[in-house]
């Protein structure tokens, strides 16, 4: 019921702000889901939640499948990429990991400031997005996409993803908490070309 349910949210395409979708079940709980979705910014997605998402939501027959629901909102702290590259990362990675991290404030600036910058200009972040919580100070996300199911990457617990490695990033901040899943095809959503 909820994949059918979720295969449905395509009319999201179509709404302004909206950038992308893609989701799929934990590799170590298959009753458990993960939908990451993406918005241009902090404004586009508050007008959709709270003028949009209810009145779709009831029209699709997924809520008896879902008996609790965590959500987590965060900014993109850099450069956004361009809308086609965005749409190219949803729609490639086969398998998704999602990790969240914890910074104290000077541990934070050193990240963002000199770690970040450091691998983006050698070219080091793959498919990969970061961004900072709004709700919760010091509280880090990344997202990080993989082509092959086979790559050893995206399945073990509590292991950092290899350009997090080159930059020792463990000394830098505690993994709070890290997820898998393989990306169902049918709940990829992209964003409809305005061109």
């Amino acid at each position: 019921m909820f994949n059918s349910g979720q295969a449905s949210w395509g009319q999201l395409n179509t709404i302004s702000g909206f950038l992308g979708q893609i989701g799929g079940w934990d590799i170590k709980d298959n009753q458990m889901a993960h939908i990451v979705s993406m918005w241009e910014d902090a404004n586009s997605y508050h007008y959709f939640m709270n003028n949009m998402h209810d009145e779709i939501y009831q029209n699709i027959p997924q809520s008896p499948s879902i008996q609790h629901i965590e959500e987590g909102t965060f900014a993109i702290s850099l450069p956004f990429p361009e809308v086609k590259e965005t749409a190219d990362y949803f729609t490639d990675s086969s398998c998704i990991r999602i990790e969240q991290f914890l910074f104290n404030r000077l541990q934070k600036f050193h990240f963002t400031q000199v770690l970040l910058p450091g691998m983006l200009s050698a070219g080091n972040v793959g498919r990969t997005l970061f961004g900072e919580s709004y709700k919760q100070e010091n509280l880090f996300l990344t997202v990080t996409g993989w082509d092959s199911l086979e790559k050893d990457e995206c399945y073990p617990e509590n292991r950092f993803p290899e350009l997090f490695q080159a930059a020792d990033i463990h000394t830098y901040a505690d993994l709070a908490e890290g997820f898998s899943f393989v990306v169902e095809k049918n709940w990829i959503v992209r964003k409809t070309s305005t061109c």
